[in-house]
This record gives C-alpha cells, sequence and structure tokens, in this order.
C-alpha cells in the first residue's frame, strides 16, 4: 500500500541545488515535488545527489517505491548501494526493489581530512578519545534526534558541540535539516533509516573531507538489524568518501569505563534521545538508567552533574517496566561486574518483569 495518495509508483529524487542564504550554504533537492534540505554555516555544503540516495534508500524500499536518482551518481556508491538492498530486505521483509540509477565513474581530488558524526554520547565521545585515527571535523546534525522547533535543545546541543570541539582543537559543523518532516521518511522507523541519514552527512562534507567515522551501537557479536552496521555504512561510501563504522569491536559498557574518568565527558556526555526534559539527560529512560549504572560500576556516577549525581537512579529503575532482548545482557553483566546494593536489587527486579522485546 503506498503511503499517501495518488504518489506516483517511483520515489524520484531530482538533481541537488546549493545556494547561499542568510543561514549559511543550504542544499536541497525535490522529492515527489517536496523539498529536503540541509543547511550550515560551518561548512561549504556539496550538492550531492549521493547524500540524498543515502538518505532515502531505506524509505523507498519501506513504502515499496522503487528509488530514481535523476542525476548521474557515483559508480562506486551505486555497486555499494547494491549490496546493502538483498541485506535489509531480509531482515525487515522488504521487497529487493530494482534502483533507477546512472553510474558514473568519478576521480575526485583526495580530501585528507576525517569527520566525526558526533552527538555526544558513548559511542561518539569513545571514537573521538579513543578511535582508529584523529578527528578533523566533529558534525552533528539537528532535525536528526533534536527537533528543528526546539530552540532550547537545540542552543543546549550547539554550546555542547562548539565547546568540546574548541577544546580538543577540532572544528565544529553543525547541520540543519528538515528530512524527518518529509512525508517520505518520517512515516519510517528511524532505527531502520538513520544510518543513511549520518551517511548523507559524508557526502554533503565531501569537498571537505574524505573521510566520515560513524560510531558504532552495536558489538559485533550482536547480529541485530539496524540502519547503522559494520556491514552496513561502509556500503554508502562513494570514490570521494569513504565511509567507516569504527568501534564495533567494543561493547557499550567497555567504552564507557574507558573514558568515563575524562572530564570532557563527564562535562558533556549526552545519552538520551527521548527528550522528557529540558536538560541534556532526562534521567529517567532506559537509556539513561543503563548509563548511570555502568557508571557506578566504576565508581565515576557521583561525578556526573548531567545524571544528577545517580541521585534518582533507584527510583527510575523501579519505574522502568522493562528492558530490550537486545540490552537484557549489559545488566546481566552488570550483575558481575561491581555493582553495589542496593541497586543490583533494583537490576534483578527489572530483569524478573521484563518480557522479551519486539525487533525494530
Amino acid at each position: 500500500m503506498l503511503f499517501w495518495k495518488r504518489s506516483p509508483p517511483v520515489l524520484r529524487i531530482d538533481a541537488p541545488r546549493r545556494r547561499a542564504t542568510g543561514r549559511g550554504v543550504r542544499v536541497s533537492a525535490a522529492v515527489d515535488g517536496r523539498k529536503i534540505w540541509f543547511e550550515s554555516a560551518d561548512a561549504e555544503l556539496a550538492a550531492s545527489a549521493e547524500a540524498f540516495g543515502s538518505l532515502l534508500l531505506i524509505p523507498a524500499l519501506h513504502w515499496r517505491r522503487p528509488l530514481a536518482v535523476v542525476p548521474a551518481v557515483c559508480s562506486v556508491w551505486t555497486a555499494g548501494v547494491q549490496q546493502i538492498v538483498p541485506l535489509v530486505s531480509g531482515w525487515w521483509g522488504y521487497d529487493p526493489l530494482p534502483l533507477q540509477l546512472t553510474a558514473v565513474a568519478t576521480t575526485p581530488l583526495p580530501r585528507e581530512r576525517t569527520a566525526l558524526c558526533f552527538s555526544g554520547g558513548v559511542d561518539s565521545f569513545f571514537t573521538l578519545l579513543r578511535g582508529p585515527r584523529p578527528v578533523d571535523l566533529l558534525v552533528c546534525a539537528v532535525g536528526y534526534d533534536v527537533k528543528l522547533r526546539d530552540a532550547k535543545r537545540r542552543a543546549m546541543v550547539e554550546s555542547s558541540l562548539r565547546a568540546v570541539a574548541a577544546e580538543m582543537g577540532r572544528r565544529a559543523v553543525l547541520v540543519t535539516s528538515n528530512l524527518r518532516r518529509h512525508r517520505a521518511v518520517r512515516g519510517v522507523p528511524w532505527l531502520r533509516s538513520f544510518g543513511g541519514a549520518l551517511a548523507a552527512l559524508g557526502h554533503l562534507l565531501s569537498g571537505e573531507a574524505g573521510r566520515l567515522m560513524i560510531s558504532a551501537g552495536l558489538h559485533l557479536a550482536d547480529d541485530y538489524p539496524s540502519g547503522s552496521r559494520w556491514d552496513v555504512d561502509p556500503c554508502f561510501s562513494s570514490a570521494a568518501l569513504k565511509i567507516e563504522h569504527a568501534g564495533a569491536e567494543f561493547g557499550r559498557a567497555e567504552k564507557l569505563r574507558s573514558i568515563a574518568a575524562e572530564d570532557i565527558v563527564r562535562r558533556h556526555l549526552r545519552v538520551c534521545w527521548e527528550n522528557r526534559n529540558s536538560r541534556s539527560n532526562c534521567c529517567q529512560c532506559e537509556k539513561c538508567a543503563r548509563t548511570m549504572l555502568i557508571l557506578e560500576t566504576c565508581g565515576q556516577l557521583g561525578r556526573y552533574d548531567s545524571f544528577g549525581g545517580g541521585r534518582d537512579l533507584l527510583d527510575t529503575l523501579d519505574r522502568l517496566a522493562a528492558v530490550p532482548d537486545l540490552v537484557r545482557p549489559v545488566y546481566e553483566s552488570l550483575l558481575h561486574s561491581g555493582l553495589s546494593e542496593p541497586y543490583a536489587t533494583a537490576v534483578r527486579r527489572l530483569l524478573a518483569r521484563s518480557g522479551p522485546a519486539c525487533r525494530p
């Protein structure tokens, strides 16, 4: 079934256009006659068809509409996304629809700089501080998990991004986008489509950096469907941009214990995406609770003002209805990692009432 009335069978991406605005540079493309745009005052965004193709690949499969990219696209990128289609189709029951692309070989100028998708979370902080290579640009998008209209949270995220970049001697790049407002994107589970959206940032910045690092949210041993994985992200690469999935050989708890004592992490760590209140971390959701428990096992929780020093952790654990199957092993391992009472008792209660979780 089509996701809106009278939509054509093909999901068509017209040629991207680039123009200067009062707020920087905007790149936009018409998708089904409605524009998706990206804007930044911090970088020269490229009018990249591969950017829009990356972010709309999963939505096209989700809506069972062949993806048609009007301008010619890089042959390297074309070969890569053709590998993604059967993989994700097997995970989520999609029809492996054909892609309507005109592939051309390109020989772009090499760009030595490396960009990192930086959310201020555990994974991206670990890649910044312990990753396989130095990072030149810290890239954060507003309009992804932070809504465009949420001015207060946007200001908080931008302030943190620029503070971390300045302290580390890196360049901050804030990008805004309306992509999640577009009807082709907003009805698709974000956990399926966010990897392509992150890859799009790299293609837009391909005139500035030749490599984009996306931090792993899953361990290599977690064979779990996700829009961003070690076997998906690199397939969005092109001749101009190499996309690297970083840190999958480490678990989330291992990463956090490695960086927990760093002052810059203590001051800027942001793991919460539920946006239940105006703080950077709500201290009420499952992800906040899990992070606080890991910090407790390494003796750092009391130093994290962004989590209230853990004052509400017991209440938060008792309010949680269940934990997803994917992260249940983390809670079980915490019981054997020096978790003190009464937190251990609260975790046992939480595990006892947790049922199986549905895959995204």
